[in-house]
């Protein structure tokens, strides 16, 4: 890990980032709406959708929508969605 920066909103919410050497993940919360988003931006071998999955058994959303968008693509032909 390169850098790690977490800032809590009051009364309950957050944002974290986390920089890794090729990658980086971020969440941010809305609690008072149910509500997360996570970032999560990979190079190499890994696969951000395990990745993606994983953190999401520790939330245990009832709706969840993933885009994916590759590296290589244009974003305009390749997002897509998952329910």
């Amino acid at each position: 890990m390169l850098y790690s920066y977490f800032h809590p909103f009051h009364p309950q919410d957050v944002t974290d980032m986390i920089v890794l050497a090729t990658s980086h993940l971020s969440i941010h919360t809305w609690p008072e709406e149910n509500d997360a988003s996570l970032d999560f931006y990979t190079c190499g071998e890994h696969d951000p959708l395990s990745q993606a999955d994983f953190s999401l058994k520790g939330f245990q959303a009832k709706r969840v929508v993933i885009y994916s968008v590759p590296r290589t693509a244009t974003v305009s032909s390749s997002l897509s969605a998952r329910k």
